[in-house]
């Protein structure tokens, strides 16, 4: 894996934080100001929570002889961010994907008894929405909400300073919303990387009875456009690809740029959406920031656009504005753990 290890002085606490991704493990000793001391990359592939769990114990191990800490001891706290469904009161991971088995993991209880930190666990996107507020945008705002826009769609709604968690703690999971009358592909599948992929998959590719009628158009018109749509440099790139693998998010908003005709049908759709979303969530909820993040969000432009776009639909509604996250796509699961580790530290 790869390591990186910075020193600094001017520090009281430090954690230990693990964000454990879909084919990923990333550890990190990480400071109360949300500086990382010390990180190490551990590639997985797609695993069990009980696999992970087995090299999680041989990571920290490895951590600790080849990075070490900065102040050369363990520090107390430990926090965990991860994919799936968490029980963060027990310390529980009970679920990560659909396709691999599902088991309750007692993840504190094991690292408290293996290292003797005092660990906390929290879902990523939670885990994000609590860096935002240690770390990050959410400033003093005791009302915000996190909304993450990379491979999947999900937020982190912050109420009263409170955490909003729900049954299973699953609060936030808006992926399955459908702002098209619920015809055609959910929220998730029109504004995410994966979903601009099956949006352009769905537009090209679905039951042209099905398409037409999402579309609202005949049949005849459906085929004149999915003939031009297959004659744009991205119908060319997806269809070349004849089902292996997928044009990049990055490249597709690279190409609405350019003007390309699909990509830019798909990115009107992606902006449309998430819109509608954040008006949704500031109606609803009353909240007083909106703090958009995500690797999707490192793209200046489509920020802007979806910035705008909900600026007109929610006007005077959000006296906090909507703001970018400050937190590197590429580390905030990391920094997100941090905050799970250190949130009694730090509240």
């Amino acid at each position: 894996g790869k390591q990186m290890r910075n020193t600094t002085d001017d520090r009281k606490q430090t954690v230990l934080a693990i964000d454990i991704g879909g084919t990923k493990m990333l550890i990190a000793e990480v400071d109360e100001k949300g500086r990382i001391l010390g990180i190490k990359r551990y590639p997985t592939g797609r695993l069990s929570q009980r696999v992970l769990t087995e090299r999680m114990l041989e990571n920290v191990k490895d951590f600790e002889d080849t990075v070490g800490y900065a102040e050369g001891r363990r520090p107390s706290f430990m926090g965990i961010g991860a994919v799936g469904r968490l029980d963060p009161v027990k310390g529980i991971w009970k679920f990560i994907a659909d396709d691999l088995p599902a088991e309750e993991i007692f993840l504190s209880e094991i690292m408290k008894e293996q290292f003797g930190f005092s660990c906390h666990i929290d879902n990523d996107v939670k885990a994000a929405a609590l860096a935002e507020r240690f770390f990050g945008s959410a400033g003093e705002e005791s009302d915000y909400i996190y909304i993450n826009v990379g491979t999947g769609l999900a937020v982190g709604m912050v109420v009263d300073g409170h955490l909003l968690r729900g049954y299973e703690n699953e609060a936030g999971e808006v992926w399955a919303t459908n702002f098209a009358l619920g015809e055609g592909p959910c929220t998730e599948d029109r504004t995410t990387g994966i979903g601009l992929h099956r949006h352009l998959e769905w537009i090209l590719e679905s039951e042209p009875e099905e398409a037409s009628r999402m579309l609202g158009i005949s049949l005849p018109a459906l085929e004149s456009l999915r003939r031009e749509m297959k004659a744009t440099e991205l119908g060319k790139a997806h269809l070349s690809l004849k089902g292996e693998g997928r044009v990049p998010g990055s490249r597709i908003l690279e190409l609405a740029r350019k003007q390309d005709p699909l990509a830019v049908l798909l990115t009107d759709q992606l902006v449309l959406h998430v819109t509608l979303l954040i008006r949704n969530l500031v109606w609803t909820l009353s909240t007083r920031r909106i703090i958009l993040g995500g690797g999707l969000m490192s793209d200046e432009w489509l920020y802007e656009r979806i910035k705008a776009g909900a600026e007109e639909l929610v006007g005077n509604r959000l006296p906090g504005g909507i703001h970018r996250s400050g937190l590197d796509p590429a580390y905030v699961g990391i920094l997100g753990a941090a905050a799970v580790g250190l949130q009694e530290a730090l509240s």
